[in-house]
């Protein structure tokens, strides 16, 4: 009978074990670097802290122009103004001059930056609330360019007076504005102001930004 010797595997073994002994080694010299590296960092940090954002350092981040506009409302509007002529030679009736007037406009909501100050700003830890005040018109007016008189019925003695324009304009400047009102332009302006602002103070590396707005009260 033939018998034949066992293979020795004790060199792969010893191989294999210098190989899982030095992967030990090498992840834990990896885990003990970024260790270090954090406990150096939270040392530095000890000894040289990061400077602290103060309410001042925001107020002039916010106040980088005096004026935010965060909402337009675009229109265009008729208007019909009838002007009265003076009666011919004093007794003889003369019909009215009738005006038809299209006006093209806009109106600007934002907010008056050189109202906020330090108390509208509060700093909590990695936290800051900034407080705004309520929105306002900044803008309002025709554009000339695309605003004039549509029609004019006007009788054979009858003379248009500037004093009509400028009440057809004023007319469709009033219905302008009744229509940015009526599309709630403070409410638009709130709204865009607080994705404006978070963008805004981001740059000064806060966690978090709040902005609390405040209703407008005076849009007419």
């Amino acid at each position: 009978m033939c018998i034949r010797d066992s293979p020795d595997y004790t060199p792969y073994i010893r191989w294999g074990g210098a190989i899982v002994l030095a992967l030990i080694v090498v992840f834990g010299g990896l885990a003990l670097c970024a260790q270090s590296e954090n406990l150096l960092l939270l040392v530095n940090n000890i000894i040289n802290p990061p400077p602290k954002i103060t309410p001042l350092q925001v107020l002039t981040q916010v106040r980088s122009a005096s004026e935010l506009t965060t909402a337009i409302v675009v229109a265009e509007v008729v208007t019909r103004v009838e002007q009265e002529n003076d009666p011919i030679l004093f007794i003889i009736p003369n019909p009215p001059t009738r005006l038809i007037y299209v006006g093209y406009g806009e109106v600007r909501a934002g907010f008056d930056l050189t109202q906020i100050t330090e108390d509208n700003i509060s700093i909590q830890g990695g936290q800051v609330i900034l407080t705004l005040p309520p929105p306002q018109i900044l803008s309002a007016g025709l554009n000339a360019d695309r605003s004039g008189i549509y029609d004019v019925d006007e009788p054979w003695l009858g003379e248009l007076h500037a004093d009509t324009v400028n009440t057809a304009q004023q007319d469709a400047m009033a219905l302008i504005m009744e229509q940015a009102c009526a599309q709630d332009i403070f409410g638009q302006a709130n709204q865009n102001a607080e994705v404006e602002f978070v963008r805004l103070l981001g740059v000064l590396a806060f966690d978090e930004v709040i902005v609390i707005t405040q209703p407008g009260t005076d849009c007419h």
